[in-house]
């Protein structure tokens, strides 16, 4: 994970439901977020609202894990039901 923090903001239509910064140094628990349907979620890193550069996903049941850790055990996040509410992970990219 870099040094600055990443935000994941829920969305669902236009309203913001949340925001949450993940910890820079994960305690090895991971934040969970309880999926709703059609319900976006945004990562961004920084000042500039630009994606974090690196990141993994993994499905596990109907439950979507993020690692920002390249090679990490363990997930920084946990999008619960994320397969079963038709979610969306996105991110705008440093040039747009």
């Amino acid at each position: 994970m870099s040094n600055m923090p990443i935000t994941v903001t829920v969305v669902n239509g236009k309203d913001i439901i949340s925001s949450t910064e993940l910890p820079v140094k994960s305690n090895g628990t991971p934040i969970k977020i309880s999926a709703m349907k059609g319900q976006k979620f945004l990562l961004t890193e920084g000042k500039d609202g630009a994606a974090p550069e690196k990141i993994t996903v993994k499905r596990v049941g109907d439950d979507l894990q993020v690692f920002t850790d390249e090679g990490a055990q363990q997930p920084d996040m946990v999008i619960q039901d994320f397969f079963t509410q038709q979610g969306e992970l996105s991110g705008l990219a440093d040039d747009g």
